[in-house]
């Protein structure tokens, strides 16, 4: 509510505060991305690919206890 409120104040009021409103926009993204390269906030693909690989691990362990079990019945 607050930002929607931000955002129709500025509009009405003069240009600058538009400006100012974008540099800081800009200025978070760069923080955001800035923590992402040192590394402190894994991204977007850096997940997926984790939750990916964890799911394949569980595929092949699934796959090897079902030989297992059917060398058992052997």
């Amino acid at each position: 509510f607050a930002n929607l409120f931000r955002e129709l104040t500025s509009k009405v009021s003069c240009p600058s505060s538009k400006k100012k409103n974008r540099r800081s926009q800009r200025q978070r993204i760069r923080l955001k991305r800035k923590k992402r390269e040192s590394g402190d906030v894994p991204d977007k693909e850096e997940k997926q690919s984790v939750k990916k690989q964890d799911k394949e691990k569980e595929k092949q362990s699934e796959k090897k206890q079902a030989k297992r079990r059917r060398k058992n019945k052997d």
